[in-house]
């Protein structure tokens, strides 16, 4: 069975930059949550229309709707050669459920990157990227541009992230790792788990 990585952290955190690294070292697919909220939203169904409101608002999804969108978009074939998550374990309820759906599989997180910045760096990089994108004339997402939604997203993060934490840390699976710090430095410290 293919080995399952997961990176977490708070937006802004370079999960994205980081998942990108490690693919092409070690040649896995990456799953990004966002890009599968954004497949479920294009749907145009019940559930999409609930998920792009929580999406405009900051709101994180609960664990159950997670759940019901990774199941439904994650390849069977990712399931049994690995992959790397991108932005999955926000709640302590998406981390039990991805966890207790991936058992049910025969399956387990291999390791968990927790990418730690303060919300101050959070919300400078949110602040710089926003400027980047409209300078190259992209749109902003709404829940992007909204500092209100991005700072009530850093205060739901913090309610869960340290349950979260001691969760992985039980099972010897959580590395936490200077999101600070120099992108290939970071990495090379991932490679070293791997």
């Amino acid at each position: 069975m293919g080995k399952i990585y997961s990176i977490i952290g708070k937006s802004g955190c370079g999960k994205g930059t980081q998942a990108k690294l490690l693919s092409e070292s070690i040649k896995s697919p990456i799953i990004v949550m966002s890009d599968l909220l954004r497949k479920e939203i294009e749907a145009k169904t019940d559930l999409s229309r609930k998920v792009r409101e929580m999406v405009e608002n900051g709101i994180f999804i609960p664990g159950d709707i997670i759940q019901t969108i990774t199941e439904k978009y994650i390849p069977d074939n990712f399931l049994k050669n690995g992959f790397i998550f991108d932005g999955s374990n926000r709640t302590i309820s998406q981390t039990i459920r991805f966890d207790y759906y991936l058992w049910k599989q025969g399956l387990e997180q291999t390791r968990v990157f927790l990418l730690d910045i303060s919300d101050e760096v959070a919300l400078e990089r949110r602040i710089a990227r926003n400027e980047d994108a409209l300078k190259l004339g992209k749109q902003i997402r709404q829940d992007d541009a909204d500092l209100r939604i991005f700072q009530n997203r850093l205060k739901e993060y913090a309610i869960d992230f340290e349950i979260i934490e001691q969760y992985f840390g039980m099972n010897n699976k959580l590395v936490k790792i200077d999101g600070d710090a120099d992108i290939y430095d970071i990495h090379d410290e991932i490679m070293g788990y791997i």
